[in-house]
C-alpha cells in the first residue's frame, strides 16, 4: 500500500511538472522584461498560469540585446542544452511583467479569409487576402470601446521570421519563432470603408484593424526545430466572458505559412493597394524583415454576421419612404441602417467584457474591454 500511494506521488508531480514545462529538446521558449531599465531575455522553463520560471540569458551571458540577436549570439543547440540542464539560477516572472514577443514595429501583414468556416460564416466563397496592420503591439492592456464602434475579437497563430528573408527557408531549420496574438477590428469602420463586391481588395481591413491596443499578444515566442510540425500541433481558442467561442487546429489554414510568405513577396512585386498611407510599401527593399509579424487568420466563431437579405429588403424599402434616396446611396444607406441596427442590440463587446485567447504552447492573454469617452475615441 505504501509502495502504491509513493509512486500514485510520484506521479501525480511528473503530471504537474509536466503540465507546466516548457523545456523540450524540440523547441525553446524566449521571453522579455525590463529589469532597471534594461532588455532581458528569458530562457523560459515553465508556465503556472501566473508567472514564468525563466533563466536570464542578458544576465548569464552579460548582453541587454534584442531577443532574436541573443537567439543568435547563443544558438538553438546550446538553449536546448541550457534548458535541457536546467542548472543555472532561474527566477520567477510574474506573466504581466512579460514584454510582447513581437517587438515594437508597426508594420505586419495580416491574412483575412485563411481558414474555411470562417469565410463561410461571412457568407463568401472568396480566397484568402493579404492586408498590412499598422499599430504597435500590446500584452494585456485592456482595449477601449466607444458607443460608436463595434468591437469584434480574433485569436491568431502569430509568426515573426528570426532572420531577414528573401526566399523561404527549408522545412527543418528553426526559422520563425511563433507566439499567441489576437486581431481586434471596429466592424462600424470596416463597413463603412470595405469593398462588399470584392473583399479580396483588402479595402478597409487595414484601418479598421489598426486602432491602438487592437494588437495584444501572448506572454513568449516559442522556436521549433521543425517549425512545420510545430504549426500542425497548436490549437486555438478564445472564450468570452467563460464561453468558448473560437477553437481550431492552426493548421486548417487555406493558406499555409509558406504561402503567405510567397503572397507577401507578390503582392510588394505587383504593387497591389495597401489601402493606408502608414506605410510606403508591403515589404520594404522586397525583402521579409524579422521586425514584421505576419498574422496568419482566425477561425469561425466571431461575433459579425452580415446582413441578411430580410434586412436588405426592408432598409430598402425604407430607403425610398423616407427620401433618404437624395442624401445618399442605396448601398451606403443600408450599411448604415445595419450599424445602427448592430450598436442598439449591443451584441458586440462591451465595456465589462473579458476575453481569454490561448493555445498549446503559446500560453495565454486575458484582455478586459474598458470604456471610453467618444470624444477621446482613436
Amino acid at each position: 500500500m505504501r509502495t502504491i500511494l509513493i509512486l500514485i506521488i510520484i506521479l501525480s508531480c511528473a503530471f504537474v511538472e509536466a503540465g507546466n514545462s516548457l523545456v523540450s529538446s524540440e523547441r525553446v521558449t524566449l521571453a522579455q522584461v525590463m529589469r532597471n531599465n534594461k532588455l532581458h531575455t528569458l530562457l523560459v522553463l515553465a508556465d503556472n498560469g501566473s508567472a514564468i520560471d525563466a533563466i536570464d540569458l542578458s544576465l548569464l551571458f552579460n548582453t541587454n540585446a534584442d531577443m532574436l540577436d541573443i537567439y543568435h549570439k547563443i544558438g538553438f543547440d546550446k538553449l536546448v542544452k541550457l534548458s535541457l540542464e536546467n542548472n543555472s539560477i532561474y527566477q520567477s516572472y510574474p506573466l504581466e511583467d512579460l514584454l510582447s514577443p513581437a517587438g515594437k514595429n508597426s508594420h505586419h501583414i495580416a491574412v483575412g479569409l485563411n481558414y474555411r468556416k470562417h469565410a463561410d460564416e461571412v457568407n463568401t466563397r472568396q480566397m484568402p487576402f493579404l492586408f498590412v496592420k499598422t499599430t504597435k503591439p500590446t500584452r494585456q492592456q485592456p482595449i477601449n470601446v466607444n458607443s460608436s464602434e463595434l468591437l469584434d475579437y480574433e485569436v491568431e497563430l502569430c509568426v515573426r521570421p528570426l532572420t531577414t528573408m528573401e526566399n523561404m527557408p527549408i522545412d527543418e531549420e528553426p526559422a520563425f519563432g511563433f507566439f499567441l496574438c489576437g486581431d481586434f477590428t471596429d466592424r462600424a469602420e470596416l463597413l463603412r470603408n470595405i469593398n462588399t463586391e470584392n473583399l479580396q481588395s483588402g479595402r478597409g481591413f487595414s484601418k479598421a484593424k489598426s486602432k491602438v491596443g487592437y494588437f495584444p499578444t501572448g506572454p513568449y515566442m516559442v522556436i521549433s526545430r521543425h517549425w512545420q510540425r510545430l504549426i500542425a500541433a497548436i490549437e486555438l481558442s478564445l472564450t468570452l466572458n467563460g464561453k468558448l467561442k473560437q477553437r481550431a487546429m492552426a493548421n486548417s489554414m487555406i493558406w499555409p505559412l509558406r504561402k503567405i510568405l510567397e503572397k507577401s513577396w507578390l503582392y510588394d512585386e505587383n504593387n497591389q493597394p495597401l489601402y493606408t498611407k502608414k506605410v510606403s510599401t508591403w515589404l520594404p527593399n522586397n525583402l521579409i524583415s524579422e521586425k514584421m509579424v505576419f498574422l496568419t487568420g482566425t477561425p469561425e466563431g466571431i461575433i459579425f454576421k452580415p446582413p441578411p437579405i430580410s434586412f436588405k429588403i426592408i432598409a430598402a424599402a425604407k430607403y425610398i419612404y423616407t427620401g433618404a434616396i437624395s442624401n445618399m446611396s442605396l448601398k451606403d444607406y443600408v450599411l448604415e441602417q445595419y450599424i445602427q441596427s448592430l450598436l442598439e442590440q449591443h451584441t458586440f463587446l462591451q465595456p465589462g467584457d473579458q476575453l481569454i485567447i490561448s493555445a498549446n504552447y503559446l500560453g495565454k492573454l486575458t484582455i478586459k474591454i474598458s470604456e471610453i469617452d467618444n470624444s477621446t475615441a482613436q
